[in-house]
C-alpha cells in the first residue's frame, strides 16, 4: 500500500518507519479507519509479550518441561485472524480503487 503512494520504508528501523509512514499516509489523512491502527498497536504489544514468553521458555529449555503458553490458545488466535481479515479487506479495497 505504501508503494502505491510512492512511499518506501528503508532500513534502519524499517518496521518503525513503515508504521509511521502508514499512519501518516492512510490514517492521519482519513483514507482508512483509525481502528486499523489501534489493532496494529495491540498486535505490537501482544507480539512483545509473546516474544518475552518465548525468551523465558527458551531460557528454561533443558531445565524444565515446556509449559503451554496461555496467550497461544484458540480465542486470541481467532481474534487475530479476524483482525487480519479486516485489515486485508481494507487494504484490498484501497488498492482496488
Amino acid at each position: 500500500m505504501l508503494l502505491s503512494k510512492g512511499i518506501e520504508a528503508l532500513p534502519p528501523e524499517v518496521h518503525k518507519r513503515t508504521y509511521e509512514a502508514f499512519k501518516k499516509a492512510f490514517i492521519d489523512s482519513g483514507l482508512l479507519d483509525a481502528r486499523l491502527l489501534m489493532i496494529y498497536q495491540e498486535l505490537i504489544v501482544r507480539a512483545e509479550v509473546l516474544l518475552g514468553v518465548y525468551r523465558e521458555e527458551k531460557r528454561k529449555r533443558g531445565m524444565f518441561t515446556y509449559n503451554t503458553i496461555p496467550q497461544a490458545n484458540k480465542p486470541p488466535a481467532e481474534e487475530s485472524i479476524g483482525h487480519a481479515k479486516m485489515f486485508l479487506k481494507h487494504c484490498s479495497a484501497f488498492l482496488s480503487n
